[in-house]
């Protein structure tokens, strides 16, 4: 509740317009969620790690570096943040595939947060798009209004017969 009143707090000085707000929200909350997927996707899997068939057994495998088991923290986290990004825009190159049963429930919830996720944004971005210029779709929306009329109005004097 806090960081509402602090973020609402920086948008009155900074005098940020709410569809900004909108996408600048929204951009964080994507980096967050990438964050913490990667992150319990790597969980998952060094849980399993007994297992010869965690995904990081055979990623990388065919290069000079080997394994990611051989490689860095960083590197890992790398290729963790890769699969959630890839995940959840929905482009899955298929590399990283799962091989456990926990991965494949990891899958699963980044397959369903991206589906949301992309939903969210791209009513969001429609909406802000067709409200950007909030005067003109007034009056195009009055211009309807009275299209509309008319032709009711049409219709009812063709009924009475006048």
């Amino acid at each position: 509740m806090r960081l509402g009143r602090l973020v609402a707090r920086v948008q009155d000085q900074l005098q940020i317009k709410f569809s900004a707000l909108v996408v600048y929200k929204f951009i964080l909350l994507f980096v967050v969620a990438v964050h913490w997927l990667g992150c319990a996707f790597y969980f998952f899997t060094s849980i399993e790690e007994g297992s010869e068939e965690v995904w990081f057994q055979h990623y990388l495998n065919n290069t000079e570096a080997g394994v990611l088991s051989k490689r860095s923290k960083g590197e890992i986290y790398i290729a963790c943040i890769y699969w959630a990004i890839t995940t959840m825009t929905t482009t899955g190159y298929g590399d990283i595939i799962p091989t456990t049963m926990g991965e494949r429930l990891v899958f699963m919830v980044a397959m369903v947060l991206g589906a949301v996720g992309f939903a969210y944004a791209l009513s969001n971005m429609t909406s802000i798009v067709f409200n950007f210029n909030k005067y003109e779709v007034g009056h195009s929306s009055r211009v309807d209004d009275m299209n509309e009329y008319v032709v009711r109005q049409g219709n009812i004097r063709s009924h009475i017969g006048i």
